[in-house]
């Protein structure tokens, strides 16, 4: 399937119909107004989120992609901390003063 219809955010149906609704809505505001070209545009949308999010949908593939504990598509796994390897500790003396320490540089 389409890398970008994959997405966990089309995973429930309701939203892949909301998103072919407004799409076919548009396309119909277009029509009755008499914006023929973008009824087409609007329509053809409509016509490919169909396509994408009904006919060719596969939602056994999306739920297998991500089981609990793999990596995102950066390749990062959510329940591990960040190791952050030897000489990563904050320095107290980093150059920064506080505002207690450098007194009032007021007027």
């Amino acid at each position: 399937m389409h890398k970008d219809a994959d997405h966990p955010w089309f995973r429930p149906l309701w939203v892949r119909a909301i998103v072919v609704a407004i799409c076919v809505g548009i396309a119909l505001w277009d029509l009755s107004a008499g914006n023929y070209g973008w009824a087409m545009v609007f329509g053809g949308m409509a016509g490919y989120a169909v396509y994408i999010f009904f006919i060719k949908w596969d939602g056994d593939e999306t739920a297998q992609a991500e089981p609990d504990g793999a990596a995102s598509e950066d390749g990062i796994e959510d329940d591990e901390p960040a190791d952050h390897g030897e000489g990563d500790e904050i320095d107290p003396d980093d150059g920064f003063e506080d505002d207690h320490d450098a007194g009032d540089r007021r007027g």
